[in-house]
């Protein structure tokens, strides 16, 4: 039961990994960025909650970027 734990909490993390990528791919882009510390808290909170990964990584955000890595 507890490899299906962790395999489990895996599969979710890199869920949540693919996800948080396009994100920050969004605030690098030159034609209509992902802007705004609301902004990005906002989109980052709402994947973060679908997939409850929010004690496994470590967000930080900014005006113009963001970024975050796994909390080991």
């Amino acid at each position: 039961m507890q490899c299906r734990r962790k395999k489990n909490r895996e599969e979710l993390l890199q869920a949540t990994e693919k996800e948080l990528d396009k994100m920050v791919a969004g605030t690098s882009i030159k034609a209509r960025p992902l802007k705004g510390e609301d902004n990005i808290g906002v989109r980052v909170g709402k994947v973060i909650n679908t997939f409850n990964a929010e004690n496994y990584l470590i967000i930080e955000i900014q005006e113009n970027s963001f970024l975050y890595q796994r909390n080991h």
